[in-house]
């Protein structure tokens, strides 16, 4: 659904709207469209993604943000409700049939609260930074409200972890195709609890519709899996690797932890000052097979049926 949109001199236009003007700051607004269920005021965008819940989205260094990101992939599921707004790029009302959403924006930051006609405000921040970008849902009936923020925002490639093609935007290929040029603290949703089990149990259902569904694991994933903190050369880790079968034990998964690359830990060979936890410094000292094109330790796990993961932290 189309946004409207209301700048700093408090004009509300369609997105594909030319603004023919710029009128004073902290003028009065038109009320948004009826049909629309986004409006943005100021630096603010207020999306009414359904009666129970809602997104306040601070303005990024890129604009404001449709696509998906790590965390937020089912936005798109969304159909929306009505929104008007109301006020000014500093103080301004976003109103719905369920909640309406005050935001006030200072040089200190932005607050913002969402009140029910049933009960008044239910949920509010000082300063949208402060909400948890950590998932900590409340126990059935015990709130009225709960926000989470998409925070650090982020675009995932579709390639995901594997190496970029050689396609990668360049301003990209640092992080492997990530892209965190849009990251704004405070991209807020606020879901609206209810007051009863069933209440509680459709928001959590929401959370599900707008976060994706939790992949199953695959069956290996519930099998034995092996890693130590040891200062492992290749031909150690190979030999414990033929221990494993030498003794009928079952094996699905052996992994290396983080002296597989340069680092200061237990004084490995080849350590450089100054090169911590750098994930592009493979220690080919400990691990040979490891230099270009680097495939024969992963060959040779795979010829004894077993998957591997590079712990790091």
């Amino acid at each position: 659904v189309a946004p409207c949109v209301v700048n700093m001199a408090g004009v509300c236009c369609m997105t594909l709207t030319v603004l023919l003007g710029v009128l004073a700051a902290g003028s009065a607004v038109r009320a948004a469209k009826v049909n629309t269920n986004q409006a943005i005021m100021g630096s603010i965008r207020v999306t009414a993604l359904s009666a129970t819940l809602v997104r306040i989205e601070p303005e990024g260094p890129r604009g404001f943000a449709d696509g998906t990101t790590f965390a937020v992939v089912g936005r798109d599921n969304f159909t929306g409700i009505p929104l008007n707004v109301t006020g000014n790029a500093s103080h301004a009302t976003f109103e719905t049939q369920f909640y309406t959403v005050e935001v006030k924006q200072t040089v200190t930051g932005v607050s913002a609260s969402v009140a029910v006609p049933s009960k008044g405000v239910v949920w509010q921040a000082a300063n949208l930074s402060v909400s948890d970008q950590n998932v900590n849902w409340p126990s059935p009936t015990t709130a009225a409200s709960y926000a989470i923020k998409d925070f650090p925002r982020f675009y995932v490639p579709p390639w995901g972890p594997s190496p970029a093609p050689a396609t990668v935007d360049p301003e990209l290929a640092a992080t492997n195709g990530y892209d965190f040029r849009n990251n704004v603290d405070g991209d807020t949703y606020v879901f609206l609890l209810g007051q009863t089990l069933d209440e509680w149990h459709a928001s959590r259902r929401e959370f599900l519709k707008l976060t994706g569904p939790t992949p199953l694991l695959p069956d290996y994933a519930f099998g034995t899996w092996f890693t130590f903190w040891h200062k492992y050369t290749e031909a150690e880790a190979k030999s414990e690797v033929e221990r494993w079968n030498t003794d009928k034990l079952p094996i699905d998964i052996w992994a290396l932890d983080m002296n597989w690359r340069n680092s200061p830990r237990l004084h490995q060979p080849g350590y450089q000052q100054g090169d911590n936890h750098r994930y592009d410094k493979p220690n080919t000292e400990l691990f040979p097979d490891f230099a270009d094109p680097g495939t024969a330790w992963f060959d040779f796990l795979k010829s004894k049926g077993l998957r591997t993961y590079f712990n790091d932290h």
